[in-house]
């Protein structure tokens, strides 16, 4: 039998959510051994459950308690449906790729499930070295936001980036964030889509004491070192997510973004 781990929002709806579940589940065990986490709230929910849990390499699945969650894909009204899958084992799974930052040399140091922005942390537009293959060019801005296929609806989407399909597992997205529009300084004005096995650098010089940076994670801010040059790329590692039979993430997805009927 499956362990569950439940990740709730705290709030009422949720929490309804979670002990229909629990009930749910003790008539209908969940098949098979592997840990399956289910995060009832919106995307912050979401990635909060793969903070917390991805290190099990569980199946996740998200139960919708909010408006929009794009990583949400299972309705309150779908929740017996779910059950019933978890029990037979008949479900599909979706691997996402995860994003990988290191200093340059060094291991991984941070995963990204949605994005990694690199921005200012201060008043001071940021300022710093793209070097893509053998182009090289500097960056003026408000920063720049790499992010997964599944991410692509998030942060980068409302910088202006293009929506990804999430059936896609060998890319991934950069895009400049409020760029000076500047021949001079900005390199990067557009987003660009960068194959798996691309790797950007990043390297910083003195003005970084003048025009502090941070490096933001899935939304939280996560200390580094910016004396070093670091490398963002599409990583080795990736997480599990649970497809209920005769759906998938990319309809989700445009069910939400285009509209439903």
């Amino acid at each position: 039998m499956a362990e569950i781990i439940f990740d709730t929002k705290p709030a009422v709806l949720a929490e309804e959510l979670e002990q229909k579940l629990r009930i749910l589940f003790e008539k209908s065990p969940a098949h098979g051994e592997q840990t399956i986490v289910i995060a009832i709230g919106g995307d912050g929910t979401m990635l909060h459950a793969i903070k917390q849990h991805a290190h099990l390499d569980p199946l996740f699945v998200g139960v919708s308690a909010g408006a929009l969650g794009f990583l949400q894909t299972i309705e309150p009204e779908e929740i017996t449906q779910l059950v019933g899958a978890l029990a037979t084992g008949e479900y599909g799974i979706m691997r996402a790729p995860m994003l990988g930052v290191r200093q340059t040399g060094d291991s991984v140091s941070v995963y990204g499930f949605n994005d990694i922005s690199i921005e200012r942390a201060a008043a001071r537009a940021a300022k710093f070295t793209l070097h893509i293959g053998d182009s090289t060019g500097r960056f003026v801005g408000d920063g720049v936001i790499f992010s997964t296929p599944l991410g692509s609806t998030a942060y980068s989407l409302a910088a202006g980036g293009p929506i990804v399909d999430a059936n896609a597992s060998d890319v991934f997205v950069v895009t400049p964030n409020n760029p000076h529009m500047s021949a001079l300084y900005s390199s990067l004005q557009r987003p660009h889509i960068l194959a798996s096995d691309r790797v950007v650098k990043l390297s910083f010089d003195d003005s970084v004491s003048e025009r502090p940076l941070q490096l933001i994670c899935d939304g939280h801010t996560v200390p580094i070192d910016f004396s070093q040059d670091l490398e963002i790329f599409l990583s080795d590692r990736s997480v599990s997510l649970i497809e209920l039979t005769g759906s998938n993430w990319q309809s989700h997805i445009e069910s939400k973004r285009l509209g439903r009927n």
